[in-house]
């Protein structure tokens, strides 16, 4: 599914998914909500076909803008646009830059096969997992390596992508799962010109990223996992923090977004 990117920090970001009818406002009730004075409580709508996406205004005293350009009733929104509601920014991303197309591959109970692994290592894989800690393991070692091994990076970024990956399975196996080893947890892996992104998520009751994060600052991976015990919690953030260019983080508290810079890509940053 496309995603609506609120830029907090340079590396920090809200991830806020896209649905056939979402609405965007100040109101709880809305699917993406804004705690802005300058948001109104319904103040738009972005409608989604599966390829296209629409945004219109709702009829709002501050309006919405397109790549800077007021909306007068409804305009077609492209993946890399800005969209202004109220005072708040935010960057469209197309379901391109997602692998919500992909079929699920389930490897809850199983081991991966070599068909497995392949599939995994196209531009976009979405997988399934149990949240057994030996399943989360032989992942790392036979699916993840061998997708992050493809990627156009030195060594030293392949290796902190996959303590990044590893950092946010283990926080969904402890704290999504609880430690369940029947639950189950997400992970989606998407390749564009510019970016390759990982997604970790999990079936629980989510937790406060963003208040997690206020006061963190990255810390050097490997460092860090050599004095993990003097460190203290919550290292894992930390680490994945020191570990990419893009940290998201949605709505519920249940997914994990991670992003890693191909040499050359544009960098964005949304400022007040």
């Amino acid at each position: 599914m496309p995603t609506l990117v609120v830029q907090l920090t340079d590396k920090l970001q809200r991830v806020y998914e896209v649905k056939p009818d979402t609405v965007i406002g100040r109101a709880p009730q809305c699917h993406v909500q804004l705690l802005s004075r300058a948001v109104s409580r319904r103040h738009a709508r972005i409608e989604f076909d599966g390829v296209q996406a629409i945004i219109s205004d709702l009829g709002t005293k501050n309006g919405i803008k397109l790549n800077g350009q007021r909306v007068d009733g409804a305009a077609v929104v492209a993946d890399g646009d800005l969209v202004l509601v109220g005072d708040v920014t935010m960057r469209y991303r197309g379901p391109e830059r997602t692998a919500g197309r992909a079929d699920v591959i389930d490897l809850r109970g199983r081991a991966p096969t070599p068909d497995d692994v392949a599939r995994a290592c196209r531009p976009q894989a979405r997988l399934a997992l149990s949240a057994d800690p030996a399943a989360v393991q032989r992942f790392g070692a036979d699916v993840a390596r061998q997708r992050i091994a493809q990627l156009p990076f030195d060594e030293p970024v392949r290796l902190r992508l996959q303590i990044a990956l590893k950092e946010a399975l283990d926080n969904a196996v402890r704290h999504g799962a609880a430690g369940d080893p029947a639950s189950s947890i997400g992970v989606a892996f998407a390749e564009s010109d510019d970016e390759f992104t990982m997604a970790v998520s999990d079936t629980g009751a989510g937790f406060d990223f963003e208040a997690a994060l206020a006061s963190v600052t990255e810390v050097d991976p490997f460092e860090a996992i050599r004095r993990r015990a003097e460190l203290g919690a919550p290292l894992g953030l930390r680490i994945i923090l020191g570990c990419v260019d893009r940290l998201g983080f949605s709505a519920d508290g249940r997914t994990i977004h991670m992003g890693c810079l191909k040499p050359g890509a544009e960098v964005f940053v949304i400022s007040d």
